[in-house]
């Protein structure tokens, strides 16, 4: 024997990837890729169980279209009903296994059909609850099949039941062999013809069966299914005729099917067992690095899919800020009535008196004159930053839910993100926190311009100092109120000094000087733009981790590439 331990690992390996392709951002096209990802992923852990246990009986399915005798010819094999045969179908919902009772240990536990629950019964028919999903696997115990072999009498592969053509599949993966049943009226179907491509595909351990064919069509039939089965299928297997013959006790006469039962104890041998047992490991071995590129293909579509969706994220998030610092830019951050007040108040003669006086002696009329404007005037610079707060916040929540609306759009032309949508409905929301967050971010942004035009302040080197406080909270008031309204720009830059801006511009350029002046504006411009960027990148978010959660990994081509290829160099172990 040699150690097939490194295959074993390898299987067990590119099995474990294989499981991590959810194909989450496929669409509509998610359930035929799941489809595939789970038959290849039983046909591994079919595999994994053949080679750990070479030994084992061979596994026999009898599967095939509706109506076309499988449960009879089990009972017939075993010479006495083990499987419900009828007209009402589906007859067989739940597979029936049997096997001799000195091998049923191989089948007792989960090495071999692990996905099905057991349920023993002592050689009697038993219909499970019609209602019952689970995929349960009927075992019965019986001394009239040959040692070396596990019969299975399987659901249709064209049921009406989709549990049963899933269930159907899954034994299919998982047998040594397979003995294909279709009648004389279905053996041209298309989903007949469909299966046995892929068995002839796949090197699988093959015999077909005709049956209910009248004996004067014999001959015609036969050689017409021979044709059909080379021309769409490229096969030529063992082709055994079960000819019409009348129903009794759920069996047929013995001569009726003499000829499968004499194949069936020829593959209980142990080499004959062992020789089609590794015909059907190599050729699912053959065909697996195909059904690994097309997962791998799927995988790279979901990640153009994934690219799309999140270039939308990408371009709304650029958009957003270019229409923020527009904004800024041509006064959209504030109210007309807000900068008029403002204005009124930075332009009073009382003010500007004050501030081209500030580095003289300090004089009584100075006092005075301070005395009488500092409470009027400070009460309308808060009224002035509180409404400046109050726009700026309501511009920044407005651009943040038409963000939002923009990415729900865009995303809702593309399929994978509709599918999104639909499974996280909160995406199409503004945040329950959005207006605090905002609030926030703004407050913080103005405690910065505060402190910095206290640095800036301070670098005059006011005598008075007990002007500068009350100076330094008006230039402050001044700074919020040209940056809401002209975006920081100053001077013949952007024609501050007319009209509306006049008197911010003579009051700030008296405070602070020109030059610390476009220093100031300059920092208290980028904080509050960097701090809005912080702000849309928490709002992104949201959609960025829905979508990362349904994202492939970005290794994950390269690691089914490297894995699929693992297998193929260790399949000589097999020899």
């Amino acid at each position: 024997e040699s150690d097939t331990t490194p295959l074993v690992t390898a299987l067990s390996d590119l099995r474990q990837v294989i499981v991590a392709c959810s194909f989450a951002l496929s669409a509509e096209q998610k359930p035929e890729r799941w489809r595939d990802r789970d038959r290849l992923r039983r046909e591994i852990e079919a595999l994994i169980a053949r080679i750990r246990a070479m030994g084992s009986p061979l596994l026999v399915v009898v599967g095939g279209v509706t109506g076309s005798g499988k449960s009879t010819i089990v009972n017939t094999i075993v010479g006495h009903a083990v499987s419900r045969t009828g007209v009402i179908r589906p007859t067989t919902s739940n597979p029936v296994l049997v096997v001799h009772p000195v091998d049923a240990h191989w089948f007792t536990d989960d090495r071999i059909l692990s996905d099905f629950v057991r349920v023993e019964l002592e050689g009697a028919v038993t219909r499970l609850k019609a209602n019952d999903t689970a995929a349960r696997l009927q075992l019965i115990r019986d001394e009239d099949i040959p040692l070396g072999l596990a019969l299975v009498d399987a659901p249709d592969i064209d049921s009406v039941s989709a549990r049963n053509r899933a269930i159907a599949d899954a034994l299919l993966d998982t047998a040594d062999v397979w003995l294909w049943c279709t009648s004389a009226a279905k053996y041209a179907d298309e989903e007949s013809m469909r299966y046995l491509a892929r068995a002839a595909e796949r090197r699988t351990a093959l015999a077909v069966a005709l049956t209910r064919v009248e004996p004067e069509y014999v001959e015609e039939l036969t050689s017409d299914f021979e044709t059909k089965l080379v021309d769409h299928a490229s096969l030529e297997p063992e082709l055994f005729i079960v000819p019409t013959a009348h129903v009794i006790d759920e069996r047929l006469p013995l001569p009726a099917i003499g000829s499968i039962e004499r194949w069936l104890r020829e593959l209980s041998g142990p080499l004959v067992r062992r020789s089609r047992r590794r015909q059907t490991i190599e050729g699912a071995l053959d065909v697996m690095t195909s059904d690994v590129d097309r997962l791998i293909a799927w995988v790279q579509n979901e990640t153009e899919v994934l690219q799309v969706l999140n270039e939308v994220i990408s371009r709304t998030t650029a958009q957003t800020r270019h229409e923020f610092s527009r904004a800024l830019d041509d006064g959209r951050a504030m109210r007309d009535e807000v900068l008029l007040r403002w204005n009124r108040f930075a332009g009073a003669s009382g003010m500007i008196a004050l501030v081209e006086r500030a580095g003289e002696r300090a004089s009584t009329w100075a006092r005075t004159l301070m005395t009488s404007v500092t409470g009027d005037r400070a009460e309308e610079e808060e009224r002035v930053r509180e409404a400046v707060a109050n726009d700026v916040t309501n511009l920044v929540t407005q651009l943040l839910e038409l963000a939002s609306g923009r990415i729900v759009h865009d995303w809702g032309t593309v399929p994978a993100g509709r599918e999104l949508l639909e499974a996280h409905p909160e995406l199409a929301e503004a945040p329950a926190d959005l207006d605090v967050r905002a609030e926030k971010t703004i407050s913080e942004w103005q405690a910065t311009v505060v402190r910095l035009v206290e640095t800036k302040g301070a670098q005059r080197r006011l005598r008075a100092r007990w002007l500068s406080v009350a100076l330094n909270a008006t230039a402050t008031g001044a700074i919020i109120a040209t940056l809401a309204q002209t975006g920081g720009l100053t001077g013949a830059e952007a024609g501050i000094a007319t009209a509306a801006g006049a008197a911010n511009q003579a009051l700030l350029t008296k405070v602070l000087g020109s030059a610390n002046l476009r220093w100031l504006i300059t920092n208290a411009r980028e904080d509050l733009e960097r701090r809005f960027t912080d702000l849309v990148a928490v709002h992104r978010r949201r959609f960025t981790l829905v979508l990362a959660a349904a994202a492939p990994s970005p290794k994950l081509v390269e690691q089914l590439h490297e894995r699929a290829n693992a297998v193929q160099k260790v399949r000589s172990c097999l020899n």
